[in-house]
């Protein structure tokens, strides 16, 4: 059977890094010290999600729209591609009545 080719990232020696870490006292404080801004930054990121979740529930229900299409919406204002989102819905518009 021949080798298959390893795909994704190349496995690291976690173990004998966080050994060099643990050892040094300095390493290990900036490193405690970045797992807690990295822990802050990731509960402050799902709390946003919930809320930004119940926002667009919250619309959904006010005008009767799909939370899809305004998640669409905004997305596509974020990302600064209304033109291109506008055009693409009014193509697939012209074949649904036109085909």
């Amino acid at each position: 059977m021949s080798e298959q080719k390893k795909r994704g990232r190349p496995e690291n020696n976690d173990n004998a890094v966080l050994t060099d870490i643990i050892n040094d006292k300095e390493k290990l404080k900036t490193f405690k010290e970045a797992v807690a801004n990295l822990v802050y930054h990731k509960r402050k990121i799902e709390a946003d999600t919930l809320i930004y979740k119940e926002d667009v529930t919250g619309v959904s229900e006010t005008y009767g729209l799909s939370k899809g299409l305004i998640n669409a919406k905004v997305a596509a204002i974020v990302k600064e591609k209304e033109s291109e989102e506008a055009d693409k819905l009014l193509t697939k518009h012209e074949m649904m009545t036109e085909v």
